[in-house]
């Protein structure tokens, strides 16, 4: 009997990403949303599932391989990285079956996936429950914006209202839903030798009904800055990059100390474009989002240890 995790992959959620013309209307309403939602979380959640199988099956079953831990001295728990390549026959595989353009260069996608779980608790070195909700699901881009240094500026360039709209997933019933297309301009280092990035993409966040858990799919829109819904894609001197991610925030039996806790899994595929090899650069992602980990977790707790007022101050600027 297939799964869900048997599926093949499929065209959406890719590197070669989305053009602004596949995008619904903004005035879309939730119900005529559903089928576009569908086809996104049909794809991310299974491909989401395979790095960290419910049922407990090692990633490597999926093609993800392994490499050597990282810790942190922000993080009580240490970070897990994998990598996984999908072949340049697997994505032509894909562009038949599902008779999408093909993209005018075709290379391997490498998926670069941390993996780590915490205690739920707003202390020192982890952080709770409530805390990844506000942070990563309701309030993402505010929130990375304020931990990652590299960000200089982020908008969201256009917004569905999704309402109270719920779709069926595999049996699983997901809601609470946030899209939107968000540009984000970051700095390279070193400074002065490389010109900033600008990605854009289309973030869709859903929560699991009858469940903590919930996932955020990051499609990259590859012609952002062509497009009226661009603008820090237009700036001068920036290079328009592209990445694709998915990640998924659940509560699970329990972390390394024998606690509740919250596993957490990203993976991304990612081309920075301008003079940097793609090769170059998946050498260092994995390393690179394995830092997003205590980048948030050492933020997190100079938050808590802000004033109410300031606190109220920051928790305002990110409704």
């Amino acid at each position: 009997m297939s799964t869900p995790l048997d599926r093949p992959l499929g065209p959406l959620v890719r590197l070669w990403g989305l053009a602004t013309a596949q995008l619904p209307p903004t005035d879309t309403s939730p119900a005529e949303l559903a089928p576009f939602v569908t086809s996104l979380l049909r794809e991310g959640i299974p491909f989401t599932d395979s790095i960290s199988p419910k049922d407990g099956t090692q990633p490597s079953a999926s093609g993800w391989v392994q490499k050597p831990k990282k810790t942190y001295p922000e993080s009580a728990a240490p970070v897990e990285v994998f990598e996984r390549v999908v072949s340049t026959s697997s994505l032509e595989e894909i562009v038949t079956r599902e008779k999408v353009a093909r993209p005018a260069k075709l290379s391997p996608e490498t998926w670069a996936c941390r993996r780590s779980v915490h205690t739920d608790s707003a202390t020192t070195g982890t952080a709770s429950w409530e805390e990844f909700v506000r942070c990563y699901r309701e309030a993402h881009r505010e929130a990375e914006a304020a931990f990652t240094p590299e960000v200089i500026a982020s908008r969201d360039a256009a917004h569905w209202d999704c309402g109270d709209l719920e779709v069926d997933i595999d049996g699983e019933i997901w809601g609470g839903m946030k899209m939107s297309v968000v540009e984000v301009r970051h700095k390279i280092a070193p400074a002065g030798l490389l010109n900033d990035r600008v990605f854009g993409v289309l973030m869709l966040s859903a929560a699991l009904k009858g469940a903590d858990e919930f996932v955020v799919l990051s499609v990259s829109v590859n012609d952002l800055a062509a497009s009226q819904l661009g603008s820090l894609s237009k700036e001068k001197g920036v290079v328009f990059g592209a990445y694709t991610s998915v990640e998924r925030v659940r509560k699970v039996a329990e972390a390394g100390d024998g606690k509740g806790g919250i596993g957490w899994i990203m993976a991304t595929a990612s081309d920075a474009k301008g003079v940097l090899p793609v090769w170059v650069q998946a050498k260092a992602v994995t390393g690179l989002i394995a830092k997003d980990v205590p980048m948030f977790l050492g933020w997190v707790a100079k938050e808590r240890a802000k004033t109410e007022d300031e606190r109220i101050a920051f928790l305002r600027n990110m409704s």
